[in-house]
């Protein structure tokens, strides 16, 4: 991504809105890599839950209490 910036000079002549539209690519960039940080913490998150059902699915006696823990699927729950 390619951004261009004014110069100090052309900023000082600008409005207040007029330096929020050419600081719009800036925050675009800024946003975008902060989304890509909130996606990869959780492709960890995945990757980690991943993992744990495995151990607990290759254990000779499974655990399926623990498994479920890690179920998207809501649990059922006895309401009275």
């Amino acid at each position: 991504m390619n951004i261009q910036l004014k110069s100090f000079a052309e900023l000082l002549k600008l409005t207040k809105e007029g330096i929020d539209d050419a600081l719009a690519p800036v925050r675009a960039a800024t946003a975008k890599a902060k989304a890509n940080l909130k996606v990869a913490q959780l492709d960890e998150q995945i990757a980690a839950a991943e993992k744990a059902v495995q151990e607990m699915a290759s254990r000779k006696e499974l655990d399926l209490d623990g498994i479920a823990r890690f179920s998207c699927v809501p649990q059922k729950r006895n309401i009275q």
